[in-house]
């Protein structure tokens, strides 16, 4: 959860500036206890605004995610749309969700179908027509890396999302695919991940099932 997170840091924050306190516990020579008491009092007060700042600071950020998860902050944050989904909100749409391996952490809009085969998918691509031109997929490295598009109509959800996404956890890969007389067909490859920017985002899929894609 995030505020773990936060508060962990804020720990850690506070034990450095207290270490350096104790390090410097003893007076130098010629400096009377009351400058020492009143240089002490100063570096307490000066950690008192920074903690005050970072409250502040903490209640501004959970505000939003107190908004998403319906104010109740104690729920875990969802890393993906099958989370939300077993979290009892089962209408397709816009949500935010937390992945754990993407720095910082913070939450991302994605778009989840909860209707097909069960619910709860991420969707990181969708074409169509949607009034775009033909070559609006013709993107370049950074697009591609950082995601376009209107998510609720054609979208890249972006190559660094997705990495993440599936660094986190196991997930499976779903194409479906509707011609222009409503024929659809679909491909499911039951273990999915791309690797890193410095991996070149390679595709790994396997376990293919479905009735579009690979004939053998």
């Amino acid at each position: 959860m995030i505020r773990s997170g936060f508060i962990f840091y804020s720990m850690i924050f506070c034990n450095v500036l207290l270490c350096r306190l104790r390090a410097d516990d003893s007076c130098p020579s010629g400096e009377n206890s009351d400058d020492s008491i009143s240089k002490m009092v100063g570096f307490l007060d000066f950690v008192g605004n920074l903690l005050d700042e970072a409250k502040t600071f903490q209640r501004n950020d959970l505000s939003e995610i107190g908004d998403t998860e319906e104010g109740n902050l104690c729920e875990p944050l969802p890393m993906d749309c099958k989370e939300i989904l077993l979290s009892g909100r089962n209408v397709s749409g816009v949500y935010k969700i937390w992945p754990r391996n993407r720095l910082p952490f913070v939450g991302v809009d994605v778009y989840c179908d909860m209707t097909t085969d069960g619910g709860g998918w991420t969707v990181f691509q969708r074409r169509g027509d949607y009034g775009n031109k033909n070559d609006y997929f013709n993107q370049d490295w950074i697009a591609y890396k950082k995601g376009f598009g209107d998510i609720e109509k054609e979208f890249w959800i972006g190559n660094d999302l997705l990495f993440s996404l599936t660094k986190q956890k196991s997930y499976s890969l779903r194409v479906d695919i509707k011609d222009w007389e409503n024929k659809s067909k679909y491909a499911v490859f039951e273990k999915f991940w791309i690797g890193s920017e410095d991996d070149g985002y390679t595709l790994h899929v396997a376990d293919y099932k479905g009735n579009a894609g690979i004939r053998r």
